[in-house]
């Protein structure tokens, strides 16, 4: 046999030995270089090509970039080697064109050659369109001002903002809040303060897809030294003619008012509204609001209105009357009588409409001769007056008659 025969009989020995060495090798070489599965945690998650989104007129509902964990597969040598900070994810969304829910593959970067993932990691994307709208912002003060102080309605600059984002989390934005804590504070506060979103239960609402045009609201609470006043009737015009003001009555006759030192210092009362009393003659009754005076301000807790009683009253008067004649009444037939004095001087109180009024013929003063006997006696004088005229003195007061 020739030294060719004998190598082509030997060949398929030779090529079963080989392929049995290369087992064997990769053999050795897997218990020495096992392939295993590990886990890595904390993988930070970026997006990318979000700004496509906002061309299209879309938005983020939710954050998308917590980190994730992902088990590797590779050998143990391989996965000695990596390093995690060289791992990332990222998310791209250039694909996505419309609102919805729709899962999207996290790809992961940074693995080494010989080494892969186990499983594709992916996360829940939800988007929405882009709107807005106006919402008010309020001011929630905290704590109280110092004793013997006053505290304001505050204001706010702006008193309402608008709210951008996904539609969905733009829906539930009711208003916006600054909360400020006065503590014992004995002057005015102006402060910056940032404005919290809030739902309709007051509960805050944080998400970085939702933007403001302003994040801070300038709120501004006047805080000043108080005291308690008097509270005056403003009145312009007069009663009728014949009448006067006897008494103003005022409920509450006092009221706290606070502003600057200054303008306190010089207040001593507060007016009320003008009260016009032209052509009166009754008792004027009126619920009346107090003047207002510029930098001047009113305890929340007290009325801005007061009630107001005018008390109005005929003016009394007194009326002289001289040589009033003395009538005689029931004299006897076939008798004459004989006065000492045939007129009086009286002295008449009564409110003046009344005494202004009075005619001469309504006043009579008189004595009575009825059962009179003939002779000389004195008799009391009798006068009779317009009903609310009181006769304050007659001089004299009788009279002496001879009756004959």
């Amino acid at each position: 046999m020739s030294k060719d025969d004998r190598k082509t009989k030997n060949l398929p020995a030779k090529i079963v030995s080989v392929i049995f060495a290369i087992i064997l090798w990769f053999v050795a070489i897997g218990e020495q270089n096992p392939e295993i599965v590990r886990s890595y945690s904390d993988i930070p998650v970026r997006v990318q090509n979000e700004s496509q989104l906002s061309r299209n007129n879309l938005s983020l509902v939710y954050d998308i970039e917590e980190p994730i964990t992902i088990r590797l597969k590779g050998r143990s040598k391989d996965l000695n080697r990596i390093e995690t900070d060289d791992i990332k994810g990222y998310i791209d969304l250039s694909d996505i064109d419309k609102p919805g829910e729709q899962k999207v593959d996290i790809e992961v970067e940074g693995l080494p050659l010989g080494v892969r993932l186990e499983k594709q990691p992916e996360r829940m994307v939800v988007v929405d369109k882009i709107t807005s709208k106006e919402v008010p912002v309020e001011a929630e003060i905290i704590g109280k001002e110092a004793s013997g102080y006053l505290m304001q309605p505050y204001t706010l600059k702006p008193n309402n903002i608008r709210v951008t984002g996904p539609e969905v989390m733009v829906n539930k934005v009711v208003k916006g809040r600054v909360s400020l804590d006065v503590k014992d504070s004995k002057s005015t506060i102006e402060q910056s303060l940032p404005i919290n979103l809030l739902d309709e239960n007051g509960q805050a609402i944080e998400s970085k897809f939702l933007s403001m045009y302003q994040d801070f609201a300038i709120v501004t609470v006047p805080i000043y030294p108080k005291k308690s006043v008097s509270i005056e009737a403003a009145i312009s015009g007069k009663p009728a003619s014949g009448y006067e003001v006897t008494d103003i009555e005022i409920q509450p006759k006092d009221i706290v008012v606070s502003g600057s030192e200054a303008l306190l210092d010089d207040m001593k009362s507060i007016s009320t509204e003008l009260i016009d009393l032209e052509g009166a003659k009754t008792d004027i009754k009126r619920t009346v609001k107090l003047q207002k005076y510029e930098g001047m301000y009113l305890d929340p807790s007290q009325p801005s209105e007061v009630s107001i009683v005018i008390r109005i009253r005929p003016i009394e008067v007194e009326e002289d009357l001289s040589d009033v004649k003395i009538d005689v009444k029931n004299l006897g037939l076939n008798r004459l009588a004989e006065l000492s004095t045939d007129s009086v001087d009286l002295v008449l109180k009564g409110d003046k409409p009344t005494i202004d009024a009075m005619k001469e013929d309504e006043i009579k003063v008189y004595v009575d001769l009825g059962r009179a006997s003939r002779g000389e006696k004195k008799f009391p004088l009798n006068v009779n007056v317009p009903e609310g005229v009181e006769v304050l003195s007659i001089e004299p007061q009788e009279v002496t008659i001879n009756i004959k």
